[in-house]
């Protein structure tokens, strides 16, 4: 049996690694990037000559019903999750006069409350078929 976790981005860093590690072992993937269009699709090239299965998305985790929308779509492709890998993050460098509100902001959606949604949502996901 293949176990399904989504993943909130996969496309840079050491997330591809974690990715392709994971596909190598039996597990599908769920491969989501809303910044890099097409970057998740490269992602799960590799994956699938592991033959396991994988759905790419492009999903904002800043929107709590994008990430319900991307569980959803990946519950309707794959039938299940299993895990939720809550591995998205991003940073904001500036210097002090430059910092904004808006960079603040964007860092807790992501670094934050995309976080709490994804570890929200998913008792109600791992427990729903379509």
């Amino acid at each position: 049996m293949h176990h399904t976790p989504p993943f909130t981005s996969s496309s840079r860093g050491i997330r591809p690694v974690i990715a392709n590690g994971l596909a190598h072992h039996g597990t599908n993937v769920v491969a989501n990037d809303s910044t890099t269009a097409g970057s998740a699709e490269k992602v799960t090239e590799k994956i699938r000559s592991h033959g396991v299965k994988d759905i790419t998305m492009e999903a904002d985790i800043q929107s709590e019903q994008e990430i319900q929308y991307l569980c959803q779509c990946a519950i309707a492709v794959l039938g299940q999750l299993d895990t939720v890998l809550r591995n998205c993050g991003i940073e904001y460098f500036a210097a002090h006069p430059d910092v904004t509100s808006s960079g603040i902001d964007e860092v807790f959606a992501v670094n934050l409350i995309a976080q709490y949604f994804a570890d929200y949502g998913r008792p109600t996901f791992l427990t729903c078929t379509i």
